[in-house]
């Protein structure tokens, strides 16, 4: 049996990292962004998760799944200092979310090359 470790070249996965504090921070982006995609998007889905963030709080850092983005489920958690999230990229994401750092394959960050700093690494 094969074991899926990371992503297929082709497939249409996306995964980035988000200039959040917290993974509800981040959902919330991600359904601001969902909704000014388009109605179809503002859904009773959307407003259960909405009335899950009013209830943790913005504070709340645990990794989330989020079911309703096309092909994929949205995985949100912290990576270290960040906020990573892996999900498709049938979403425009790039357009409404403050993206800092796209993923470059599937092992690794280009810390790099996104801050200029030289010492994210």
């Amino acid at each position: 049996m094969k074991i899926r470790q990371g992503f297929v070249s082709n497939s249409s996965s996306s995964s980035f990292i988000l200039g959040c504090e917290t993974t509800a921070e981040a959902l919330g982006e991600i359904l601001d962004a969902l909704e000014l995609e388009g109605e179809l998007w503002t859904s009773p889905d959307v407003q259960k998760a909405r009335e899950f963030l009013e209830q943790v709080g913005k504070g709340f850092n645990e990794p989330i799944i989020y079911p309703y983005t096309i092909n994929y489920e949205t995985l949100i958690y912290p990576e270290g200092r960040y906020i990573r999230v892996d999900t498709c990229n049938n979403h425009d994401w790039t357009e409404y979310l403050d993206i800092v750092i796209p993923r470059t394959d599937s092992t690794s960050y280009d810390f790099t090359s996104s801050c200029g700093c030289g010492g994210c690494q």
